[in-house]
């Protein structure tokens, strides 16, 4: 058994209350990379590691059809997806995680399971109990990892990198060549990290042998993009100027 707190102090605390002889405790913050002295886990027991009443109050939208298309949506799924990007590296197909959480919303909770999904994890069979705590009680949601694609190490790797960035800064560097154009698997993680995201086109294609490809185009805060992907695994990010880009497609 592993224990892992960012707070020293309490590191220290836990400690002088007594460890039982099979549990190691390391401060840390899981969020940063890390390389970690153990093996991936079995199962993951996290509290509150996104505590939504801390962060500040967004506006939601009065239509449910818009909700998922909103700035507020997408700031909460990117903050899901950073999270389970980062549990990533403490797990394997298979893992199981236990999450303790204060979600004050039901649109709270969609941005958080689809921030999981896009990080490879899913929601096992009767996935929500509660648990009391003095006059509070708490979703208790257990998902387990997947095996998909989502999931690569250097997916990961790129979210955790990009987390702390603000938008300015993730614009600076996808204005550099280097940034322009790229392919999976980075594609998928700076497609996540475009900030307020708005979909303008999509369309599909299926070719002779079964397979297919998905363009998505549309604008973010900063300028355009065309986001293509295939069943094949094949993964490619566009990005340029507003009104002014020039992108080659997958699909004639």
């Amino acid at each position: 058994m592993i224990g892992i707190d960012r707070l020293d102090a309490l590191i220290e605390a836990a400690t002088d209350n007594g460890v039982p002889p099979n549990c190691t405790l390391i401060a840390a913050d899981y969020s940063r990379r890390v390389e970690w002295p153990f093996d991936p886990a079995d199962l993951i027991v996290s509290s509150f590691g996104i505590d939504f009443d801390a962060q500040p109050v967004e506006i939601w939208p009065r239509n449910v059809l818009e909700r998922k298309h909103s700035p507020a949506f997408e700031t909460r799924k990117r903050e899901s997806y950073q999270y389970f990007a980062a549990l990533n590296s403490l797990s394997r197909p298979g893992t199981k995680a236990r999450l303790v959480l204060r979600i004050p919303t039901f649109d709270h909770y969609s941005a958080f399971i689809a921030g999981a999904e896009h990080a490879g994890w899913r929601l096992e069979p009767c996935p929500i109990k509660d648990l009391s705590s003095g006059n509070e009680r708490f979703p208790v949601i257990s998902l387990e990892r997947g095996s998909g694609e989502l999931a690569s190490s250097s997916i990961e790797s790129m979210a955790a990198e990009w987390a702390n960035l603000s938008a300015d800064e993730i614009a600076d560097l996808l204005e550099s060549s280097e940034y322009q154009h790229v392919k999976e698997p980075q594609a998928l993680a700076l497609y996540l990290l475009l900030d307020n995201r708005k979909e303008t086109e999509t369309r599909t294609r299926t070719y002779d042998d079964g397979h297919t490809m998905t363009e998505v185009s549309g604008e973010w805060i900063h300028g355009e993009y065309l986001f293509a992907r295939a069943t094949t695994g094949y993964m490619s990010l566009q990005i340029g100027p507003p009104r002014c880009a020039d992108f080659e497609s997958h699909i004639e």
